[in-house]
């Protein structure tokens, strides 16, 4: 296979900005956009929950110091347990219960808050969680000669989930990213075999990196999906699995069911067209 990858970016995102084969998977990935979001627990295991800064990587996600505040009744019975260890925070549930509002508070001059519904059941996974919080607006008078020359990765790629994800109320049009036509079919063959079809969504240009979103979805009646990077074909700087909802954004479950699809997030230095066709055609 041709596929060329320098870098991962999440899981995420948008799961978990996710890992290559050959490591160990990484985070999902939460997008914060003011909606309450919906984090499940495994029994009796430990799940690590980290906000992420604004301007990281969401690969190298560098906790920000907060101060959670957990569902009293379940902390008070035993049934959830918990260390914070400054911007890490460790949970683990005893017993399961089910859409347990909390909140993380940040500890900084804004007094950010996100907001969450708790669950713990057996299907829960202990997959870490990093919550990705949308980039502050800027009203700056003076416009860089290269407005994109200190936006990282991550602050690109974060951008393409708000646009994807967030409420309307929440976008934005900087000057140092666009969309740009894909010049592809509704459906390309980005992913080998015959069993996920990919639609791609919509594609975004900034300085010489090309953002595009993907939707991957399960044809098989039967039988869920493991997403592996190493079945896309392409010739791509990084990739991510992103889904907005519980659950492991690599996982399809079988067709027609609630989380199906996912979003594939790849990021490439010449436009989304050509980028696939360099990672040739073989099986």
């Amino acid at each position: 296979m041709k596929t060329t990858m320098k870098m991962s970016v999440f899981a995420l995102l948008l799961g978990a900005i996710s890992a290559y084969a050959d490591v160990e998977p990484q985070a999902q990935h939460l997008l914060w956009n003011q909606d309450i979001l919906n984090i499940e627990l495994p029994l009796n295991q430990e799940k690590i929950i980290e906000i992420c800064a604004p301007s990281q990587d969401p690969s190298n996600c560098q906790g920000l110091p907060m101060t959670p505040y957990l569902p009293e009744a379940e902390v008070a019975n035993g049934s959830l347990q918990s260390i914070n260890n400054g911007g890490i925070l460790y949970l683990t549930a005893t017993a399961t219960f089910s859409n347990q509002l909390a909140e993380f508070k940040l500890n900084d001059q804004a007094g950010t808050v996100v907001l969450a519904r708790i669950s713990a059941s057996q299907s829960g996974n202990a997959d870490r969680i990093e919550i990705l919080l949308p980039n502050s607006k800027s009203n700056s008078s003076q416009t860089p000669t290269n407005p994109d020359s200190d936006k990282t990765l991550g602050d690109k790629i974060r951008w393409v989930l708000e646009q994807l994800y967030a409420p309307q109320r929440l976008l934005t049009e900087p000057n140092w990213i666009f969309r740009v036509p894909m010049r592809t079919d509704n459906f390309v063959p980005i992913y080998r075999g015959g069993e996920i079809t990919a639609m791609p969504i919509a594609s975004w240009q900034s300085g010489s990196e090309f953002i595009t979103a993907v939707l991957l979805r399960n044809n098989q009646q039967g039988q869920e999906a493991n997403l592996d990077f190493n079945f896309l074909r392409g010739q791509w700087v990084a990739a991510s699995f992103f889904r907005n909802a519980p659950g492991n954004p690599r996982v399809l479950s079988v067709n027609k069911t609630p989380t199906d699809s996912t979003t594939l997030i790849v990021v490439s230095s010449m436009p989304f067209n050509q980028a696939l066709n360099a990672g040739g055609s073989n099986d």
